[in-house]
């Protein structure tokens, strides 16, 4: 497994202020109280507090004192740096819990939600973040090689007036990001249990002074993290803030997305939410690794196979979907072997693909008979966009590393990373959700091909007819209730903020994927590779 330890940023030398402090955007009420599923399933709660503070300590009401008896002790996780690039003035605490827990019974510095071990109804969402990526903010005549939270940074030789002809990348409206009105509308559901299929850190820069997101900027210095940055400032207004009311209600499932890779947030993911460990010899809250191994969080009817694929590089799609009359039969992957921007080579390339190969045999392992199993992962395996007017799948890598049994005996599949929802349903394998449309900029997908397109999905080995397929471009999340027979729904908020469903279907345990070859359409397809 790579390790990496976040290094020290040398900040460019024409601001003195870089050593200044940073003034402090987010002012939380501390302690932030929430609860994950650690690998095989046991809940622990984690308290975010001042670095001064003392780690809460767990109590039980009157007649819950049995509840602390299961319980473990409260430890320390891990204490954030105070130094920036990746500055973490907070203290980080967990307990381990039962794995029932009534309504407002424990107490972790704030009541925990209730914790159940036979959760029916489940929330599904992804892809959180308000996006704020500058390719180049105006400032700059040649953004350098050197990075800072996923982007080029500039030199201090380099560096101009404002103009605002240099501005490129990504950058959404903070009016036009919902995230809080949307948390507080699915805490409103009540859920037993949900979950985030990763992507929660899009702020990596400021916001250029001409576009509609400036309040995230640091008003005294621009070029210092305001409410950006993998940092508490950065972690607090994409995360933490908007998701209080929700964190509150139930307790998490969490997945690593590509926006918390080493690179770019996994500074603030694995300090935060990573479902291990914090290790105990790592001093300031600095500890990211590339890969982590696959786990399950298992319930008294189903469990769920979580994957870590933040390590997977898209081939860049254009969005130009196809017009008119439809004549394409077959959908195809996007061969990042074929594609001159990946940043690995081919032999790197091929090492990952057996590396999540591997990590789908052990998934394999992990299934459970008599159970709903649901395998999740924040890339999809047979989602589909477009690209120069012609439809094509993702992800490559994932395809190409699924085992011939990898889906056989699994409910569904659920995904992120695509930011809008899509359901593809594909002959004989279990449904296939992807559920990005959370709150960060949408790809404006609703001409996609919705219901049954009579086309089919080339894998390495193998094509399977695409039965029916729904794409819609608005912020959501979803729901998944029931036990045996299982009802979900995709919602959305209309024009007055209201949740209202655009999509549902209904599956039980008994429509469980079969294997590939005996899903497979009669007609072979070559492999991708040899």
């Amino acid at each position: 497994m790579a390790l990496r330890f976040a290094w020290a940023f040398l900040w460019v030398s024409s601001f003195p202020s870089a050593r200044a402090e940073v003034r402090s955007f987010a002012l939380p009420d501390f302690p932030i109280v929430y609860v994950i599923y650690t690998p095989g399933g046991v809940p622990q709660a984690r308290a975010v507090v001042a670095p001064s503070e003392p780690c809460p300590k767990l109590k039980a009401l009157a007649g819950a004192q049995g509840l602390l008896k299961e319980s473990g002790n409260v430890s320390l996780r891990a204490v954030g740096s105070q130094h920036m690039p990746h500055r973490f003035p907070v203290k980080v605490c967990q307990v381990q819990l039962p794995t029932n827990v009534p309504a407002g019974t424990l107490v972790f510095g704030r009541p925990l939600p209730r914790i159940s071990a036979q959760p029916i109804k489940t929330l599904l969402l992804g892809d959180t973040g308000l996006r704020v990526k500058a390719k180049n903010d105006g400032t700059c005549l040649h953004p350098g090689p050197k990075k800072l939270y996923g982007i080029k940074q500039c030199q201090a030789s380099a560096i101009i007036p404002f103009n605002a002809s240099l501005v490129s990348g990504s950058f959404q409206n903070l009016s036009e990001w919902h995230l809080k009105a949307q948390m507080d509308a699915a805490a409103s559901d009540k859920p037993d249990l949900v979950v985030h299929v990763g992507d929660y850190f899009y702020r990596q820069g400021p916001c250029p002074q001409n576009k509609p997101c400036t309040a995230i900027n640091n008003a005294s210095f621009p070029h210092l993290p305001g409410a950006w940055g993998d940092n508490w400032n950065g972690w607090y207004a994409d995360f933490f803030a908007p998701s209080l009311s929700l964190l509150s209600k139930a307790p998490w499932i969490v997945l690593r997305g590509n926006h918390e890779r080493c690179d770019r947030g996994g500074g603030g993911y694995f300090l935060f939410l990573d479902p291990r460990n914090y290790p105990n010899t790592v001093a300031g809250g600095e500890f990211c690794v590339d890969y982590t191994d696959p786990y399950t969080v298992p319930f008294a009817k189903e469990q769920f196979l979580v994957m870590d694929t933040a390590m997977v590089d898209d081939v860049d799609v254009d969005d130009v979907c196809p017009t008119g009359a439809l004549e394409q039969f077959q959908i195809f992957p996007s061969n990042r072997l074929e594609d001159p921007d990946q940043d690995m080579t081919r032999e790197e390339i091929l090492e990952q693909v057996e590396r999540y190969r591997q990590q789908f045999k052990e998934m394999a392992e992990m299934k459970q008979l008599g159970l709903s199993n649901f395998l999740l992962s924040h890339h999809p395996m047979f989602g589909f966009k477009c690209n120069q007017g012609a439809y094509e799948s993702a992800e490559w890598t994932l395809q190409q590393a699924l085992g011939r049994n990898t889906l056989e005996g699994i409910s569904a599949t659920i995904h992120g990373h695509f930011h809008f929802f899509q359901l593809t349903q594909l002959a004989g394998l279990p449904p296939h959700f992807i559920v990005g449309n959370g709150g960060t900029m949408l790809r404006r997908y609703d001409s996609l091909a919705q219901g049954a397109t009579g086309m089919d999905m080339v894998l390495p080995w193998t094509t399977v007819k695409v039965r029916d397929a729904f794409t819609k471009s608005v912020f959501g999340y979803s729901s998944l209730l029931g036990r045996d027979n299982y009802i979900f729904t995709a919602f959305q908020r209309n024009q007055k903020g209201q949740e209202q469903s655009m999509w549902n279907t209904s599956f039980t345990r008994a429509q469980m994927g079969r294997s590939l070859r005996e899903a497979a359409a009669s007609q072979a397809a070559p492999p991708i590779f040899v």
